[in-house]
């Protein structure tokens, strides 16, 4: 599928680099799937769609974005995701 999952804005802290940043889903207490930055063509079954300013490759506070299936459907109906942001940099 390619249905929007989430969507997920910073509302505080310090701008961090795309490459950096691992977002990984836990749908219904499945196993973590890693899902595709924003720009990145991947094979992920989920990706992320920046909102906000999209001109840098930042992620900063007012930014968010919308995390989709890649192909893959995910959630067909109701399911409970739990979204883990990690800065790769800091652990």
């Amino acid at each position: 599928g390619t249905d929007n999952l989430v969507r997920v804005t910073m509302d505080q802290g310090s701008d961090i680099n795309w490459a950096a940043i691992s977002v990984k889903l836990t749908i219904d207490d499945g196993a973590p799937v890693t899902c595709d930055n924003p720009g990145v063509e991947g094979t992920g079954v989920c990706k992320l769609v920046e909102f906000g300013n999209t001109d840098d490759q930042m992620w900063s506070v007012g930014d968010g974005v919308t995390v989709m299936e890649n192909g893959n459907n995910l959630c067909s109906s109701s399911c409970s995701i739990d979204v883990t942001i990690t800065d790769t940099r800091e652990g």
